[in-house]
């Protein structure tokens, strides 16, 4: 790959079966963890044909590479990659290709963007990708048993609609059929960051007809499907182990 050793922590990736991206935007496909997984392990990038093209173009092997479209599948291991319809309307503009797109036909979204059904033997993860609300959720809800979904949550600044607002956010819980509602990307960008607790409000608002969990994660945490479905929020661990497996070495024991 095309990225300078020296900015690719060796140790970053050492076990990953797979990489997928959702879609184009570059905090969806990254080349660094890309060149961590093409040199530490074997894994294979999944991903619509433009991120496939995306990933070749960097130097991910052909053979490494695995592109879908909605209804195609692929399966690793015990687990079965299912992709489905994008609802990112901001993908369609994103180039290629360049230029005034202004009175122009989108182009497909199929090549862009994809969302997934991730089946695994003890349940299902939905990923939305940066979809926008959509009918279409309630589709995929009818098609799919869907355990976990993950959704993007975003707070939109005047004159933006890039987001999902917190009310469509747990509409999407609901159209999917979800057991458990996780928002994500809603801590990534200062500028478009809102407080959880909003989501945290309406659900219980309207939980008479949210029958889902919903469930604040944080970067870096675990999520255990089903033991932390009831949880409600991921809290760092503050257990640094056994701190008096020797004899403190301070003058004396009320010093700390």
């Amino acid at each position: 790959l095309r990225v300078a050793p020296h900015v690719i922590d060796p140790f970053a990736v050492k076990k990953l079966d797979a990489v997928l991206s959702t879609h184009i935007h570059g905090d969806h496909i990254c080349e660094f963890v890309a060149a961590a997984a093409v040199r530490n392990t074997n894994a294979l990038f999944i991903g619509p044909k433009m991120c496939g093209d995306i990933w070749e173009s960097w130097g991910v092997p052909k053979n490494r590479i695995v592109r879908l479209k909605p209804g195609q599948s692929y399966k690793i291991k015990d687990t079965e990659i299912y992709a489905v319809e994008s609802f990112d309307r901001t993908a369609l503009i994103t180039p290629p290709p360049e230029g005034d797109l202004r009175g122009k036909m989108p182009v497909s979204m199929d090549e862009r963007a994809v969302n997934y059904v991730i089946k695994t033997p003890v349940g299902s993860i939905y990923h939305s990708g940066d979809s926008h609300f959509s009918n279409g959720y309630y589709k995929h809800g009818k098609q799919h048993k869907i355990d976990v979904a993950m959704v993007s949550y975003g707070d939109n600044g005047p004159g933006i609609t890039d987001k999902l607002t917190a009310s469509d956010t747990l509409r999407i819980g609901r159209d999917l059929n979800a057991k458990v509602l996780i928002p994500i990307h809603w801590d990534m960008w200062a500028t478009q960051a809102p407080d959880p607790n909003e989501l945290l409000v309406l659900h219980e608002f309207n939980k008479y007809q949210m029958k889902f969990k919903l469930f604040i994660w944080k970067v870096g945490g675990m999520f255990t499907y089903p033991d932390d479905m009831d949880k409600g929020r991921y809290q760092y661990p503050k257990d640094y182990g056994d701190l008096f497996t020797d004899d403190p070495n301070i003058p004396f024991p009320s010093f700390l």
